[in-house]
């Protein structure tokens, strides 16, 4: 059987490998968001649990695994496809640690989709095809809904917002997000539907935004990796920082605000702000 070398053939060869009962080699994963636990939960039932989960793939929302064993380093990526047993997602961002090391360990995953949810399983194996990276996980029972009231917190501005530039059908076009969450890889929005409608994903974002207690301006070029519905009727954005000639500074400078401790590796980031 031949690898695809394209991330959207990767759910049928995944799905091919399993019916085939043939092994999934190791991948690399990627380092992002720091995963926050937090006591304001509600947790439901395994109906409910499910039929969230289903949406959540059914969107590709995205995901955040925090390592327990490994406080320093979290995994970025979106649901890609799950089936009776098993949830596949496809990590996205540079790779921070070899998911071989993560098999068969438990994690916590947050999961953005209509809502933030939480839900601890088992990594079972790290497939790799390509380029496209992923890790299957146990499927869980049951969803923890986080209470929006005790959402993360983190260095961004009061304000909590980023603007957004991009090019649709040749005009220029602006829009002021709600920003979730800032890593040196990349962040989450939230956006309204109109704004939405006119953003593709893949599509190239300038993003603008400015830390608390930092008078310096961010504006990085991104590449939107994921839209996810949210409940307000608005949707989430996972945006990717391009590495480019123009954002190297910025981005050096960006990892020191989010990780001013010496003893704190690269790879942890900021809590976010609502």
């Amino acid at each position: 059987m031949e690898s695809p070398s394209r991330s959207t053939d990767l759910e049928a060869y995944w799905r091919a490998t399993r019916r085939a009962g043939g092994p999934v080699g190791p991948a690399l994963a990627a380092g992002g968001w720091r995963l926050v636990m937090m006591k304001q939960t509600i947790r439901l039932d395994a109906q409910a649990s499910q039929h969230a989960l289903e949406q959540a793939v059914l969107y590709h929302a995205q995901a955040v695994i925090n390592v327990p064993e490994r406080s320093d380093v979290t995994v970025n990526g979106f649901l890609l496809t799950a089936d009776a047993s098993t949830v596949l997602m496809e990590i996205t961002g540079k790779p921070a640690i070899k998911s071989a090391e993560l098999i068969g360990k438990s994690i916590h995953v947050e999961l953005f989709s209509d809502q933030r949810y939480h839900f601890t399983t088992t990594v079972q194996s790290a497939p790799i095809w390509g380029a496209s990276q992923a890790l299957a996980l146990v499927r869980p029972a049951e969803l923890t809904v986080i209470d929006r009231r005790r959402f993360w917190r983190a260095k961004l501005a009061p304000s909590a917002r980023v603007a957004l530039e991009w090019t649709h059908c040749g005009s220029r076009e602006r829009h002021s997000a709600a920003l979730l969450n800032i890593s040196v890889d990349g962040l989450a929005c939230r956006v309204d539907k109109l704004a939405a409608s006119a953003i593709e994903v893949q599509g190239a974002v300038k993003a603008r935004f400015r830390m608390r207690d930092s008078t310096r301006e961010f504006e990085l070029d991104s590449i939107v990796m994921n839209k996810t519905p949210a409940s307000d009727g608005g949707f989430i954005l996972g945006l990717q920082f391009a590495r480019v000639f123009d954002s190297v500074a910025q981005l050096a400078d960006l990892r020191k605000i989010l990780n001013p401790g010496p003893a704190v590796r690269a790879s942890s980031e900021a809590e976010a702000l609502t």
